[in-house]
């Protein structure tokens, strides 16, 4: 039965987050049922327990006793896993130095989350997951390459002979926007019209 260890880890309950520290975790999958059998087993089940402890105020802790949470269990290589768990009972409450109190609860996990990147879960026979594929970039130092490579900039007349400057008084007479002309609405589609309106 595989018993895995995390210092810390992560639990949702009622949207807020909490860190959680000596995640114990024992996962004791049943075998894949075969093709014959699997309509009636279904394949998600399985026994995992475990138990964390969660620091905080004294008579402030935000668990209860058959609350489900959600845990976020993070594997070495950075990659995560969350799991529905229901907190069975608080085994202990110590005090601690500094006027917190460590509650120790301890969960159950009913079903196999259906993704399960880190390999919390897998089965006796199942293949670990893929290594993370490492991510390669340019060295920080050097300029970038290629099409998104950032151009010095170049006068819009050198670009495109036919372009020109657009004075305010053109662009407002274009508009329509000049004391003497009647005032513009624009329409749904991002075009304008005159009208005779203010």
């Amino acid at each position: 039965m595989p018993h895995y260890h995390l210092p810390q880890a992560e639990l949702s309950a009622e949207h807020k987050r909490h860190a959680v520290l000596d995640l114990h975790l024992e996962v004791n999958l049943p075998p894949q049922p075969n093709a014959a059998s699997a309509a009636d087993a279904p394949p998600r089940l399985l026994q995992v327990w475990g138990s964390f402890s969660l620091v905080c105020e004294p008579s402030n802790c935000p668990l209860r006793r058959g609350q489900i949470v959600q845990l976020k269990l993070s594997s070495p290589d950075g990659r995560w896993t969350k799991a529905d768990a229901v907190l069975t009972h608080l085994r202990d409450l110590q005090p601690m130095t500094t006027g917190m109190r460590d509650y120790r609860w301890e969960f159950l996990i009913p079903l196999k989350p259906e993704h399960d990147p880190s390999g919390w879960f897998r089965r006796e026979g199942e293949p670990p997951p893929p290594p993370r594929a490492r991510q390669e970039g340019p060295p920080l130092n050097q300029p970038l390459a290629g099409p998104m490579a950032k151009l010095p900039l170049r006068p819009i007349q050198e670009l495109d002979p036919n372009a020109r400057e657009v004075a305010l008084a053109d662009l407002l007479m274009e508009l329509g926007g000049v004391a003497d002309a009647p005032p513009i609405r624009f329409t749904r589609e991002g075009g304008f019209h005159q009208t005779n309106h203010p």
